[in-house]
């Protein structure tokens, strides 16, 4: 297993998917890399900039069915987040109180679930059917 602190303090590029800067998206994209040795898609292009909801939430609902919705997840799997009314925003599960991901204007970082500013906006987990 990798350690996760090379996750951390990426900062934020809409688009990204390196570790010199990536979105949130970009951030579950190097997890799988580091962690599971697998390559999930990419999606980084379909959407006009990860700060436009709409394009954003269009691409997101357009791959869910490349992915398996689970009710209990477990280290690695995908969580999605709404803001604003929309399914905009991906993280990392990593256990039952913490998430990895990285939103505009700020570094990646590891985030508590049950926090103010994210507990009410979680949308479902997902999970990557050819990991695990």
């Amino acid at each position: 297993m990798t350690d996760l602190s090379k996750l951390i303090g990426i900062p934020y590029r809409s688009h990204g998917r390196e570790y010199t800067g990536s979105d949130c998206w970009g951030i579950l994209y190097l997890f799988y890399k580091d962690f599971f040795k697998i390559e999930i898609p990419r999606y980084e292009i379909g959407y006009k900039d990860a700060d436009d909801f709409d394009s954003v939430s269009g691409k997101i609902n357009s791959h869910l069915n490349e992915w398996k919705e689970v009710k209990s997840p477990v280290f690695g799997d995908v969580v999605l987040f709404n803001i604003a009314g929309k399914t905009v925003h991906a993280g990392v599960y990593l256990n039952e109180s913490e998430f990895l991901h990285s939103l505009s204007g700020h570094d990646s970082a590891i985030d508590r679930l049950d926090s103010f500013a994210w507990r009410k906006r979680i949308s479902n987990f997902y999970r990557w059917p050819r990991n695990i």
